[in-house]
């Protein structure tokens, strides 16, 4: 529902104490500057009010979601949370505000809370004493905003006992690569062991220190939660140092993967460009994929380096045939590379891939920064007629062996 400041009434009558779902999105009201510019503005005051009333009326609920509204919100205000007793999903990360410690002590104590969206920002500094017995214990899913010595700081405050569907990390501000590896290991260290789904985003770019961290590294404590089936790394500038190593690392340590993203929410082609590491994942990365993660559906990997290309009888043929999602962004050295060689490899490793059927010679006339994409374009094409030529000499087996069998019977159908 959308509340507004001026006409509350009429949204009101429309609660009732028996609704399980609701969500409260505050209205824009438009407010002059200065000259002639004018402003979108949510007033504070909407929440202060109305936000106690609503909560008070549906004792009910299981599942609420604020968006916008508490800018600038004091945190005691949003105490009247605590009365909802039944509440199983609470979603405030677009809500405007940051929780601050004492609001999420509020939250760790909802009874029955097991999915949980915030940003938080902690301005007391460190807090002292033990975490908080019982605090989250029936938390199953959170999605967490903040700075990154904030949300070390939730996990080393916090116990987080039955996390062990999804754990979903944003971080806003720009690590090192050091601070990163550090912090990290710190948050991990307070994960479950059987964690389902781990995915962290890096809103702006990790700073480099002198030393090169690899991407294995820089998550190491991961490699320990051996149930991930559900891993996301993304980076809003460049991802971190990459080798074959590392993707060998991540497919050995995580045998029930299913869903594996590394790569970039927006930035694309252009954020590849950013990388100045010359060393580069090669088409070898696949191997141990293929090898160790059998239920794998779908990987992603922004970068492979195709100057040299693995000779056909060194290529592991476990006919994989879980996989059926692959997105490689861009390759390396990719102008003097032969794309029949690279579709060969990956058709013997993932002989199922879902391919693009319906290309036509305009889809592959483009220039500049498509080019490259045209290329994976071109090998997806070149999968597809391999797959299809496969299909077709199915379909003559299966033929063949029916007329076959009809020579080998007489005209009553017996031998």
């Amino acid at each position: 529902m959308s509340i507004e400041v001026k006409e509350p009434a009429g949204y009101l009558l429309l609660l009732s104490p028996a609704i399980r779902h609701l969500g409260i999105a505050f209205d824009h009201s438009i407010v002059k500057a200065h000259d002639n510019m004018y402003v979108y503005q949510r007033d504070p005051e909407a929440a202060a009010v109305l936000l106690p009333v609503v909560i008070s009326k549906v004792p009910l609920l299981s599942e609420l979601c604020i968006d916008g509204g508490l800018e600038q919100l004091p945190s005691p205000l949003l105490e009247p949370l605590a009365r909802l007793t039944q509440l199983q999903s609470l979603t405030l990360m677009y809500s405007g505000t940051a929780e601050d410690l004492s609001t999420v002590v509020i939250l760790s104590r909802l009874p029955l809370l097991h999915s949980l969206d915030i940003s938080v920002h902690f301005q007391t500094g460190k807090v002292s004493g033990k975490p908080f017995s019982g605090a989250f214990h029936t938390l199953r899913e959170l999605n967490v905003r903040g700075r990154l010595d904030d949300i070390v700081q939730l996990f080393e405050t916090f116990t987080f006992e039955s996390l062990d569907t999804k754990l979903r990390v944003q971080v806003v501000n720009t690590p090192a690569d050091s601070t990163l590896k550090d912090q990290f290991s710190r948050i991990a260290s307070k994960l479950r062991r059987d964690i389902r789904t781990l995915e962290l985003f890096f809103t702006d770019r990790i700073l480099s220190s002198n030393r090169t961290y690899p991407l294995a590294e820089l998550f190491a404590p991961c490699l320990a939660l051996r149930y991930l089936t559900t891993v996301y790394l993304q980076f809003a500038v460049h991802v971190p140092h990459i080798t074959d190593d590392d993707l060998a690392s991540f497919a050995s340590a995580w045998p029930k993967l299913e869903h594996l993203v590394i790569g970039y929410p927006s930035h694309g082609f252009h954020g590849i460009r950013r990388m100045d590491d010359p060393t580069q994942p090669t088409l070898g990365a696949l191997f141990p994929f293929a090898q160790h993660c059998p239920d794998l559906y779908s990987l992603f990997i922004p970068l492979i380096d195709v100057t040299t290309i693995p000779p056909v009888q060194s290529i592991p043929a476990v006919g994989h045939k879980a996989l059926k999602h692959l997105r490689i962004l861009a390759f390396q050295g990719w102008i003097s590379a032969n794309p029949i060689d690279i579709a060969v490899v990956i058709d013997i490793l993932f002989p199922t891939l879902h391919t693009i059927r319906d290309f036509t010679p305009l889809s592959l006339i483009h220039g500049g920064m498509d080019a490259e994409l045209n290329f994976w374009q071109l090998i997806q094409m070149l999968l597809a007629t391999m797959q299809t030529r496969r299909e077709i000499e199915g379909l003559n087996v299966s033929s063949r062996s029916h007329e076959q069998e009809g020579v080998e019977q007489g005209d009553d159908g017996t031998p």
